[in-house]
């Protein structure tokens, strides 16, 4: 019997784990940064990630940031997530920009201060590998890295339109505050979610 799988139905893709300290001009963050651009594009849905020359998906947090890649046979990105100290973001958490009371609050309920939390965002994944588990994979590999290096807590911005907010859920973690949050730059409703990772 022949079977009807598509070529990448039975394939794993390859982490590639990439520790802050990297370079602006690294090809390899020249390529995440298309990739991103590419999927938060979204068909045209968010004009903001095309520029002439491309997709893009500049961020000043990638810098402090860890990012997990996933990668295919052929080496192209299929998928990522990062994460980054709070302590070296506070002016730019995502999470602070969406609301700084919130945030606050979070921190007063977890009892923590800026040094035991990563901050992540991010969690992408090609759309032909969607369905897979392979977010979960990403945000549970991000956990047991946080837990490893020190943390206690992982927070970030996900989107609700597309069910990321779900994912975190699906992996023990909990929305940080009961409403969502418009972002019109992303075109969609997000949530504040939270995990002890300790």
């Amino acid at each position: 019997m022949i079977s009807s799988a598509t070529p990448t139905e039975f394939l794993i893709p390859r982490l590639d784990v990439r520790s802050p300290s990297i370079s602006a001009t690294a090809s390899w963050i020249s390529d995440l940064r298309s990739f991103r651009g590419r999927i938060l594009w979204a068909e045209g849905r968010r004009p903001d990630f095309r520029e002439p020359e491309g997709f893009v998906d500049f961020d000043p947090i990638d810098l402090a940031s860890w990012h997990l890649i996933l990668r295919d046979q052929t080496d192209q990105i299929v998928g990522c997530v990062r994460f980054a100290p709070l302590d070296e973001i506070s002016d730019v958490s995502q999470v602070r920009a969406v609301s700084q009371e919130s945030a606050a609050l979070i921190l007063e309920r977890y009892s923590c201060d800026e040094r035991d939390v990563y901050e992540i965002g991010r969690m992408l994944i090609a759309r032909e590998w969607q369905n897979r588990g392979l977010g979960y994979f990403l945000g549970s590999t991000a956990a047991a890295l946080g837990r490893e290096l020190g943390r206690q807590l992982m927070w970030g911005v996900m989107g609700t339109r597309e069910n990321q907010d779900k994912i975190a859920l699906r992996f023990g973690w909990e929305r940080g505050v009961h409403k969502t949050f418009t972002l019109p730059r992303y075109d969609d409703e997000v949530s504040i979610v939270v995990g002890r990772i300790r």
